[in-house]
């Protein structure tokens, strides 16, 4: 995962291979793949692109994250929202990793 440290000429002309003659003009196209937006949001929608297209459960599909992205397990607790956690006690409960709860008939 590249991390926007500096926005130096000689930086971006490393990762990107595009030399720039102007510093102080970068064009935003050319910054997105050095930029990794790590929010609540972002990462969720990552997850659930990994569920869907790998066939997955949530807690794998983060596992998967974390593997690809040379990142602990552990640094990726405070970017689960409260929507993805339901889902991952959901996936639990499913394969009896946690407790039944008491379901209301719908």
């Amino acid at each position: 995962m590249l991390a926007l440290r500096q926005a130096t000429s000689s930086n971006l002309e490393k990762v990107t291979g595009v030399p720039f003659k102007n510093p102080h003009f970068i064009k935003k196209e050319l910054l997105v793949p050095l930029m990794t937006l790590n929010t609540s949001k972002s990462f969720s929608m990552n997850i659930e692109n990994i569920v869907t297209e790998k066939n997955i459960t949530h807690m794998e599909a983060v596992l998967d994250y974390c593997n690809r992205n040379d990142l602990e397990p552990d640094t990726v607790g405070n970017l689960i929202s409260k929507s993805l956690k339901e889902k991952i006690e959901a996936n639990a409960r499913d394969l009896n990793f946690l407790p039944r709860q008491a379901q209301l008939p719908v």
